[in-house]
């Protein structure tokens, strides 16, 4: 299992869970919203567009919260949150919430990271390059702080439409991940991200045609900006 996971890496893999195994890492939710979550079907974390606007706030709470909160309701199943609040109750894994801005307020204490607006995927042009940059220092800096706190930090994430951001980020970078990542819907709608995925793709490669830019030159944290 370790050599799936790290691709043949399995000295490495092996060595750091020797050195860890036993150890209370803290753990860091990052919380955001894309208008990606807004396109009807993209996602079962809602029954409607405008209900996706909620469940990051609510599972962040969820989360760190003392008693159980209400979770919106789904129509694949549950939230990953529960499994996630039973691992980190059980083992008194010190939690924390970190937030790019979101649609709804979050009711409980939470790290406020730069708050940005994110378009859709498709348009080619989701995040300014400046507001990419600034999350990404704001992460560095917040990982090491919070990598104090324990022996190792575990982040996790909650967004809407989030893995079909990752298809297109991860397509961007020159994976090919077509039709391989899951999403919230019990059978994939892997049609729907592959055609998003491709015109995020299109509108970016054409605007950088007309700067006069090669694709295969740019930096992740420009991809990043373009359909992350």
């Amino acid at each position: 299992m370790i050599e799936v996971c790290v691709e043949g890496e399995s000295d490495q893999a092996t060595a750091w869970l020797n050195r860890y195994r036993n150890q209370k890492p803290t753990f860091a939710c990052v919380l955001s919203f894309t208008e990606t979550a807004l396109i009807p079907g993209i996602s079962a974390a809602g029954q409607t567009p405008q209900a996706r606007h909620q469940p990051a706030a609510a599972d962040g709470a969820f989360l760190v919260s003392r008693s159980a909160t209400p979770l919106p309701h789904l129509s694949a199943g549950i939230s990953p949150a529960v499994i996630t609040r039973a691992i980190l109750q059980s083992l008194g894994i010190s939690r924390h919430l970190l937030s790019t801005g979101l649609p709804v307020a979050i009711s409980a204490p939470y790290i406020a990271l730069p708050q940005v607006q994110a378009h859709s995927l498709h348009t080619g042009s989701a995040l300014s390059l400046s507001a990419a940059r600034a999350l990404f220092e704001a992460g560095k800096r917040w990982g090491h702080r919070l990598a104090l706190k324990g022996r190792y930090l575990v982040i996790g994430e909650c967004v809407v439409g989030g893995t079909t951001t990752a298809q297109a980020v991860l397509t961007a970078l020159g994976y090919d991940v077509t039709d391989k990542i899951s999403g919230s819907h019990i059978e994939g709608n892997h049609a729907q991200k592959r055609q998003l995925v491709q015109s995020g793709m299109s509108a970016w490669q054409q605007r950088l045609m007309s700067q006069n830019k090669d694709s295969m030159r740019v930096s992740p944290i420009e991809i990043v900006a373009a359909v992350g």
